[in-house]
């Protein structure tokens, strides 16, 4: 039995492990490079809409951000969306230029129904593009003349970078920007060169109107931005990643933080893919779209911190077998066990070489395990059914 439950550990181990390695040497390649796009004139038009529930204290970092847009001001406008506000958000949008919407329910509450309620309002039909971007975060000064200009080119619906701006602050914003650096690099780069799934990540999100038309915002999970994802993928419509454009965010600094933030991630994220991962890939062969079967593969392959725990996991089994009964094969198998772990080491350590190294980096570096272990734990209850019902939002 002991035997069976670690081959049952160890073989997908195997796949997730080549999977993630594939899409490295595919970042490290030229493939999809992209083109120098042409200085042509722009004339699409732009909404940025910042959905706020209490952010008087972080507003003016997005509100400063789009008003240093490289960009025609006359072709974008900014609206916030006030949601539930009790505090001066609604005054700083206003004394910032920005055209401000108050929207009360306390029934439908969270950042899913927010968007859908302005997404529905007769105002957003007179742009040509809509962009979604956190009250917290900043956006990249030439990220309109980018946008616009993969519009142009075809594509319908994009996800820009999503970046840690405070690497250094502590070990948890560190382990936070490595795990960034490789999500983004490493994972989603390759995957969008290769024109498989893309998840959005509620944040740098960009949609042409008219793909909002064909399909409404109907998610409101507190995992909003994976759950409209699906019913993009559901429709073949592929999500472009922009590693050219960032969306830069102060990420947690505190446990307090990590661990709201982590536990909305964690139980929404693998609570979908339990539900519908393998649905996903079985309809996806059926279907013939390979991009859906990618998406169900990609939530099996997602959880950096729930691979460690399995990894950690087959290597107890194995040091157990070799207990019960020492062979030649139990001993091939745990040193096998072992080879897997020292390669997933080294892949982490290429985003730890990506975000750069000195020498305070490597003392967060060494203080990091312990919120690596707290990460695996957050993940670990996500896996077996404690979930965050409601949206909450990641204490500022």
């Amino acid at each position: 039995m002991i035997n069976l439950a670690l081959y049952i550990i160890v073989i997908p181990l195997t796949l997730v492990l080549f999977y993630y390695y594939f899409l490295a040497a595919v970042a490290y390649s030229n493939i999809g490079k992209p083109k120098k796009q042409s200085g042509s004139k722009h004339t699409k038009k732009f909404v940025i809409i910042i959905p706020a529930h209490n952010e008087e204290k972080t507003l003016h970092t997005a509100l400063d951000s789009c008003g240093n847009l490289e960009y025609q001001k006359t072709l974008f406008d900014v609206v916030v969306v006030a949601d539930n506000c009790t505090d001066q958000t609604a005054n700083i949008a206003r004394n910032y230029g920005a055209l401000c919407l108050e929207r009360h329910d306390n029934v439908k509450v969270g950042k899913g129904y927010a968007l859908k309620w302005v997404l529905e309002h007769d105002l957003i039909r007179k742009y040509d593009a809509i962009v979604i971007l956190d009250a917290d975060c900043t956006l990249t000064s030439n990220a309109l003349e980018i946008i616009s200009n993969l519009l142009d080119s075809g594509h319908e619906v994009l996800q820009a970078k999503y970046t840690v701006s405070n690497p250094d602050d502590c070990p948890i914003s560190y382990v936070s920007a490595i795990g960034s650096i490789i999500e983004n690099d490493l994972f989603y780069s390759p995957k969008s060169k290769l024109n498989l799934s893309v998840f959005l990540r509620g944040t740098g999100m960009v949609f042409a109107s008219e793909i909002l038309e064909k399909i409404p915002w109907s998610a409101h999970s507190i995992v909003e931005d994976v759950e409209y994802t699906m019913l993009l993928l559901e429709n073949n419509i592929a999500v472009k990643f922009v590693d050219e454009v960032s969306v830069n965010s102060n990420f947690p600094t505190t446990i307090e933080q990590l661990r709201i933030q982590r536990i909305r991630w964690a139980s929404g994220n693998i609570g979908i893919g339990k539900l519908h991962a393998i649905k996903w890939m079985i309809n996806g062969l059926r279907t013939r779209n390979y991009r859906l079967f990618d998406a169900g593969w990609t939530f099996l392959t997602l959880s950096r911190p729930l691979l460690i725990f399995l990894l950690a996991m087959a290597l107890g089994l194995g040091i157990t077998t070799i207990y019960l009964e020492p062979t030649f094969y139990s001993n091939l198998t745990l040193y096998y066990i072992i080879f897997l772990c020292f390669i997933y080491m080294f892949y982490i350590l290429l985003g730890v070489f990506r975000l750069g190294i000195n020498k305070s980096r490597l003392y967060l570096l060494a203080k990091s395990p312990l919120i690596i272990i707290e990460l695996i734990v957050i993940s670990v209850l996500g896996l077996f059914g404690v979930k965050q019902h409601e949206w909450s939002r990641t204490p500022r």
